[in-house]
């Protein structure tokens, strides 16, 4: 019998007394007698296995039971040795002896199937427990220095472990490894939550920035490319051949038309802005991600990349539209024109993820006067499709529109004036001279286009004639000819007055165009405490 760590219980032949000095013992760590102790206090001891792999460690020449001796442990002063039997092979730290003087902690492995085990040397109080940094040394030694295959010491080093913590440490101990266990489990959860959270965030701002990407996508394919002015001249050259014509036609028909045209031409503006989009969490704008040559780096689906961070270009989204000045100076438009992206549910949806869309530049252009005037939004209805905006800087004085103070009936004339398809319309108008300067020009941005028009004195706004359909206090219906771009744009009667502001094309119904009436309009104006003679209060 022997000393016993799982049970702690002293054998017959016991531990030597404690007048002896350091004492030694093996430590058994694997086959059936992983897990026990024997103590050497013998000056010469066999170390014998039975069939079943079993250790026994007896006093030198006093077997009786016949059993197969594979070493002897002598000992030589204060120290022990071990002899290999003259047929069999050990292996000390995992080199083949024949003899070997022993360490303290030294790993001995008997025959070529095993066990193993380990040598301590004690002092003569040391009779009892092994530490946790002993369990864990056994086992990392014996991983070490085991011959067998790596998948069966990896296994048996894990049996060895779990054993010897669930039976030869404190009750306490296991408490504690258990609690930390509860612990260990739950902040795993938590992490995998958390990066799940993470993962949707990931996946959300990247579906944000790919539907952003899209719709910048979009714009690039409504935007003039070189490929775009050859066909633009034909085609849109006939279209504005076949406008033009109407145009004399109105002029032919009367004085009055004439004048009412002429006269209204310097206060019909062109409005060309463009807004990108504000990452409310980090508080700064998307841009554009660029290569190393300074390009922007596109998406498989030809969609810009787009990025919170770097210095590239603002991400932006170009739009277009009509207004006319008031006698007070300011500028009556649509509420969509004013914000681009109210009527976008494309853009609409971004706002709840997190996305700001802004304003980053809007410019009013007028016949007659060379450049762009920056202006701001001032009101929005809350009601009808209606907006003010107003000049940054003092503007260039326009006499400016009349509201008429009477409804129209049905059957009236109107005259609608606006720059439907915006920058193709006056390109168009411009003729095949300005066109064939476009088609060398390397930058074809929409604002460059513009700026050239204006400097060419090319800036000016189309006008259709048509009969009233239909009228209502909020709605006035029409039949006069405009298409996108138009909108915000003023119908006015045969007096040169305005009596609604155009805002969407009806196909459904042939071609009519609806406006929003006078009424709505004066109703939107005394709202805001304003009025159409007077001037907005400065910012």
């Amino acid at each position: 019998m022997a000393y016993d760590l799982m049970t702690h219980k002293l054998s017959n032949k016991g531990p030597p007394s404690a007048s002896a000095g350091e004492v030694a013992s093996l430590e058994h760590l694997t086959g059936p007698s992983g897990g026990s102790v024997d103590w050497l206090f013998e000056d010469s001891l066999d170390v014998l296995l039975d069939p079943h792999r079993h250790i026994h460690i007896e006093p030198s020449g006093r077997q009786e039971n016949g059993l197969n001796i594979v070493a002897r442990i002598e000992r030589k002063k204060e120290n022990f040795e071990i002899h290999a039997n003259d047929d069999q092979s050990i292996w000390v730290n995992g080199v083949a002896v024949k003899s070997k003087k022993l360490n303290h902690l030294d790993m001995i492995e008997f025959c070529d199937t095993g066990p193993m085990s380990r040598y301590y040397v004690h002092s003569k109080d040391e009779f009892t427990h092994r530490s946790i940094d002993d369990i864990l040394g056994n086992a990392i030694a014996y991983f070490r220095n085991s011959r067998q295959p790596f998948l069966r010491r990896l296994g048996n080093t894990i049996r060895q472990l779990t054993h010897r913590f669930v039976s030869e440490t404190t009750l306490l101990f296991r408490a504690g490894v258990i609690v930390i266990l509860v612990f260990l489990t739950v902040l795993i959860y938590q992490q995998i939550q958390l990066s799940r959270l993470l993962q949707q965030q990931v996946q959300s701002d990247s579906s944000k920035i790919e539907d952003i990407s899209k719709i910048l996508a979009r714009s690039r394919k409504e935007a003039l490319t070189p490929g775009d002015l050859e066909s633009l001249r034909v085609e849109l050259g006939e279209r504005m051949s076949t406008t033009a014509d109407r145009i004399s036609d109105l002029e032919s028909r009367g004085n009055i038309t004439q004048r009412i045209i002429q006269s209204a031409t310097p206060s019909v503006v062109f409005l060309q802005g463009s807004y990108g989009f504000l990452d409310v969490a980090t508080d700064r704008m998307l841009r554009l991600v660029l290569s190393k040559n300074e390009q922007p780096v596109l998406l498989p689906n030809g969609a810009p990349l787009l990025s919170t961070q770097g210095e590239g270009p603002l991400a932006e989204r170009h739009f277009v539209g009509s207004g006319f000045i008031l006698k007070n100076g300011t500028i009556l438009t649509n509420k969509h024109v004013g914000l681009p992206w109210e009527y976008d549910g494309s853009v609409k949806s971004l706002t709840d993820r997190g996305l700001k869309p802004v304003i980053t530049r809007f410019h009013a252009y007028r016949h007659g006067y060379e450049g762009a005037e920056a202006v701001e939004l001032a009101e929005v209805s809350a009601d009808n499709d209606l907006a003010i905006l107003r000049y940054l800087e003092k503007a260039l004085r326009s006499a400016g529109l009349s509201l008429s103070e009477t409804s129209p009936s049905v059957g009236d004339q109107v005259i609608v004036m606006g720059y439907p398809t915006g920058i193709r319309s006056m390109i168009a108008q411009a003729g095949e001279g300005f066109i064939s300067e476009l088609q060398k020009a390397e930058n074809l941005e929409p604002w460059e286009i513009t700026d050239r028009l204006s400097k060419s004195g090319l800036i000016s706004p189309l006008a259709s004639r048509g009969i009233v359909g239909r009228v209502s206090n909020a709605r006035i219906v029409y039949d006069a000819e405009t298409t996108h771009g138009g909108s915000g744009g003023p119908v006015l009667n045969m007096a040169g007055k305005v009596i609604a502001v155009n805002a969407a094309i009806l196909p459904e119904f042939g071609g009519s165009n609806l406006g929003i009436s006078m009424q709505q309009v004066k109703r939107f104006l005394e709202s805001i405490n304003v009025k159409s003679s007077t001037s907005l209060p400065a910012n």
